[in-house]
């Protein structure tokens, strides 16, 4: 008898580890909420300038399927600058009902990220707490805003004794003819679109054109010199928000 216990023995070991791990793999049934967060300024492109208010409208909603109220112990707005501002705690939303806040911000330089090689500034949402099924309700959304810096600048340049070198001023004899050299570059952090060149020789840089971030345009042309002279170069587009530069 001894000997066909402790045979036994193991099998009923064995046996009651099977079922407690199939009652670990039976999932629970899983909290639902939603949440939205956009801008309410009057920019619908949301872009933005340094030292531009930022106005955030969040909901949060219980959706109207989900079989559980939830209760929210904490509705919170992270702001670009890392800070939490605690919209709300111990919200109840039975299912179908939502809450509406309200929070603004100052655009900051130190706040900017670089995201798909555009500069912005993220805004989140969380809230956490649990539903009446006692199943952990947890989320986070986020806005995304474009903050533009743009700029362009403007070189102007000649060669006047023709040996290839163009400085701020040469000299030569009267009826030479005198090499210009204008270059614009964007030197900013946004594209800039729609620039136009214009000079005091009047001379026609042809058609606007585009500059990405770190990109130039040059335009040689040639004009015969019979006095001294200065000649002036301006250059202007346009911004994401159709805003000279």
């Amino acid at each position: 008898m001894k000997k066909r216990i402790r045979m036994f023995l193991p099998v009923l070991v064995t046996l009651a580890m099977v079922v407690t791990l199939v009652s670990m793999a039976v999932p629970a049934s899983a909290s639902e909420v939603q949440l939205a967060k956009d801008t309410t300024d009057p920019f619908p492109p949301n872009y933005y300038y340094l030292g531009d208010t930022i106005y955030y409208e969040m909901t949060v909603t219980n959706p109207g399927g989900n079989a559980y109220t939830n209760y929210l112990d904490i509705v919170e707005d992270i702001l670009p600058n890392g800070s939490n501002v605690t919209l709300a705690t111990n919200v109840t939303q039975a299912p179908g009902q939502n809450n509406t806040y309200y929070q603004s911000y100052v655009v900051d330089v130190n706040d900017l990220v670089l995201i798909s090689g555009r500069w912005r500034v993220v805004n989140y949402l969380h809230v956490e707490g649990t539903d009446s099924s006692d199943d952990v309700v947890n989320a986070t959304t986020s806005k995304s805003s474009f903050i533009l810096r743009p700029s362009i600048n403007i070189t102007k340049t000649v060669d006047f004794n023709g040996d290839g070198v163009y400085t701020d001023l040469e000299a030569n004899v009267t009826g030479s003819t005198a090499s210009w050299n204008v270059t614009v570059c964007n030197n900013g952090y946004d594209p800039v679109y729609d620039i136009v060149v214009t000079d005091t020789n009047t001379h026609n840089f042809g058609a606007a054109f585009n500059l990405s971030v770190g990109e130039c345009k040059t335009f040689i042309y040639p004009e015969v010199i019979n006095a001294g002279k200065v000649n002036n170069a301006t250059a202007v587009g346009y911004d994401d928000l159709g805003n000279p530069v």
